[in-house]
């Protein structure tokens, strides 16, 4: 497993889909954090977050990579 996740998004309507390779990721200090919690706290404006596996994204996710690596966003 690399160290960096993957992820993708997508803005469909207000809803924001987000599509990771992975569960969780390690923070600076070690700790495993839940991407998803890590998603709703950098997009706390957003009514409605979706977050999924890469493999039960919809195809289309694949084109629209969200930051790489994504702890630069942080």
């Amino acid at each position: 497993m690399s160290e960096e996740p993957v992820l993708y998004a997508r803005m469909q309507g207000g809803v924001l889909e987000v599509a990771s390779d992975r569960l969780t990721l390690r923070s600076p200090s070690g700790r495993l954090v839940a991407v998803e919690d890590h998603v709703r706290t950098l997009f706390a404006k957003v009514p409605e977050i979706r977050l999924m596996t890469v493999d039960e994204a919809p195809w289309i996710l694949s084109h629209h990579i969200l930051t790489a690596p994504f702890r630069r966003a942080a």
